[in-house]
C-alpha cells in the first residue's frame, strides 16, 4: 500500500514557535526551542528553514544532532510532509561522508561525534547551524564544545532544540546558551557564571542556585528560549509512576553493607569486589543490586537472581502488554536474552535497517518485550504505537537519559489516557537514593521551564 502524502499544518503552539525563532535570527541572529519530546521541534526547525530560504537569507542548514536521530528521524521527517519535499539533505556518515560533504545540498545531517571530523575538511560552513538536543553540549570542558566554540562565528545563524535544558542543574545552561549567543547573555568564562549565580555548599562542594539571583538566569534564558506547558495545548497521557520495592534477604544485605561501608566484600568463592574511591562505589553497588558485576580481576560475577525475578513477575503482570524495559549495564543482557527469549534489542550495534523493523514492529503490536539503553534509544524515537508500559531495570543519575527513555512512551499519539514507569529498586538502598536524586533534578529543570512558560 502507497504511503499517504500529507501536508504538515503547525499547530497554533508550532506556529508561535516558528515566529520565536524567526525573530530571534532578525534581533540576534539566535534562538532556543525548549520543548518536551513529540511537540514537533524537527517539523518546526525544518519550516524556520523553508522560510528563511524563501526571504533569501538562508541557502544552507548543518543539523547536529545524536546518531539515530541524524541516521532516522531528520531524514524520516523530510520524507514524510510534502512541505519538505523540495529540500534536499544529505546524512554525513559512514565511509563515504568525505564524498557526500562535496555534494550540493540544502541541509547536512551528522552526529555529535563526527563533528571533530566535519571541521578538520576544507568546507564552506552553512548559513544555519542547528543543535538539535542541544542539552549534548552543556558540558563547557567536553572536546566538541571546545571546538563548536572556535567554529561558531562561521554560521550566520545558531538555533537549539531540547526538551531537557537543565537535568544536572542551572550551572547545565551556561555552555548551551553560549552555543548560541556566544555570550551574550552570560559572559565567556563559566568561573564569573558560577561566582554570580551559585554558591558552593562547604560540605559537599556542590553548587546551589543563589537565591538572589537565581531570577536573573530565568529572565535571561526567557528572551532566548520558547517553551509551553504542552498539557495546555495538546492531549497528553498522565505519567504513572509505580515504585516496586524489593526486600534484600539478610545475606544479601549483609554483604552489601560491608560493600558500601567497607568499599570491599569478599563473595563466597572467592571473587573481590572493591572500590579505590566514592565515584566507582557508586557504580559498584549499582551493578551489584543488579545482580551481576565486575570482580577485581574483570570477571563478570553473578551474586543473585532477585531483580531479574522481580522482572519476570512484572512481564508476567503485563499478560502480554508490550513493555519498554531500560537497563543500565551490557553484562546484564545475557541474562535478559537467557531469561525472555521472546524479547527484541535495540544496541548499539543494531543497524538502521533492524531499527526501522523493530520499530514498526513494536509500534504495531507485534513484540512483546522490548529492551534497550535509554542513552541508545532515548532520543528520536517513536515507540508509543502500542505500548504504554515502561520499566527501569536498573538506574543511574543521569535525568536527560531517564526522561528521554519515558518520552519514547509517553508523548503525542499515545493512545492511552496513562503511561505507567514501573521502577525496580531495592529497599534502603542506592537505588532509591538515585531515585530521589533524579526526582530532585527535575522539579529544578522545570521551575525554569515554568518560569519561560509564564513569560
Amino acid at each position: 500500500m502507497a504511503q499517504e502524502i500529507k501536508q504538515w499544518v503547525p499547530h497554533e503552539y508550532q506556529e508561535d514557535a516558528i515566529q520565536w525563532v524567526l525573530e530571534g535570527f532578525d534581533r540576534e541572529n539566535c534562538s532556543a526551542l525548549f520543548l518536551q519530546p513529540g511537540l514537533g521541534k524537527t517539523s518546526c526547525s525544518l519550516e524556520v528553514f523553508k522560510r528563511m530560504k524563501a526571504a533569501g537569507k538562508a541557502k544552507t542548514m548543518l543539523i547536529v544532532a545524536p546518531l539515530r536521530v541524524a541516521q532516522q528521524t531528520w531524514p524520516t521527517e523530510l520524507r514524510k510532509w510534502i512541505n519538505f519535499f523540495d529540500l534536499t539533505y544529505t546524512v554525513l556518515h559512514g565511509a563515504d561522508k568525505d564524498v557526500l560533504l562535496k555534494r550540493k545540498t540544502d541541509i547536512y545531517i551528522i552526529n555529535y561525534e563526527g563533528l571533530a571530523w566535519l571541521f578538520s575538511q576544507n568546507w564552506k560552513a552553512p548559513d544555519i547551524l542547528c543543535f538539535d538536543e542541544l542539552s549534548k553540549m552543556k558540558s563547557w570542558s567536553a572536546g566538541r564544545v571546545k571546538l563548536m566554540k572556535i567554529f561558531l562565528p562561521t554560521f550566520k545563524y545558531r538555533m537549539g532544540l531540547t526538551g531537557t535544558p537543565a537535568t544536572n542543574g542551572l550551572v547545565d545552561l551556561f555552555s548551551q546558551v553560549y552555543m548560541l549567543d556566544r555570550g551574550t547573555r552570560f559572559g565567556r568564562a563559566i568561573t564569573r557564571f558560577k561566582d554570580r549565580y551559585f554558591i558552593q555548599n562547604c560540605f559537599s562542594y556542590k553548587l546551589l542556585p543563589n537565591e538572589n539571583t537565581i531570577h536573573e538566569i530565568y529572565e535571561k534564558v526567557a528572551t532566548l528560549a520558547f517553551s509551553i506547558d504542552p498539557k495546555k495545548w495538546i492531549e497528553l497521557p498522565d505519567e504513572v509512576h509505580n515504585v516496586i520495592l524489593i526486600d534484600m534477604p539478610p545475606k544479601l544485605k549483609a554483604q552489601y553493607k560491608e560493600l558500601e561501608k567497607e568499599f570491599v566484600v569478599y563473595l563466597e568463592n572467592g571473587a573481590v569486589i572493591s572500590a579505590k574511591m566514592a565515584s566507582v562505589l557508586s557504580t559498584k553497588l549499582r551493578q551489584f543490586l543488579s545482580g551481576k558485576v565486575y570482580t577485581n580481576e574483570r570477571n563478570i560475577e553473578s551474586v543473585h537472581h532477585i531483580k531479574y525475578e522481580a522482572l519476570e513477575d512484572l512481564v508476567e503482570e503485563m499478560a502480554g502488554q508490550p513493555l519498554l524495559v531500560g537497563y543500565m549495564y551490557q553484562h546484564e543482557v545475557p541474562e535478559f536474552k537467557k531469561r525472555f527469549p521472546q524479547a527484541e534489542f535495540i544496541e548499539s550495534n543494531t543497524s538502521t535497517v533492524q531499527l526501522i523493523d523493530i520499530i514498526n514492529r513494536w509500534n504495531a503490536g507485534k513484540i512483546e518485550l522490548l529492551f534497550g539503553h535509554p542513552a541508545s534509544v532515548g532520543h528520536g524515537l517513536n515507540l508509543q504505537g502500542a505500548c504504554n508500559n515502561v520499566c527501569f531495570y536498573s538506574l543511574d543519575f543521569n535525568l536527560d537519559n531517564t526522561m528521554q527513555f519515558i518520552k519514547r512512551v509517553a508523548r503525542q499519539g499515545q493512545k492511552e489516557k496513562s503511561v505507567f514507569i514501573h521502577f525496580l529498586l531495592f529497599k534502603g538502598s542506592i537505588d532509591e537514593y538515585i531515585l530521589k536524586t533524579l526526582n530532585g533534578k527535575e522539579m529544578t529543570q522545570q521551575s525554569l521551564l515554568d518560569f519561560i512558560n509564564d513569560n
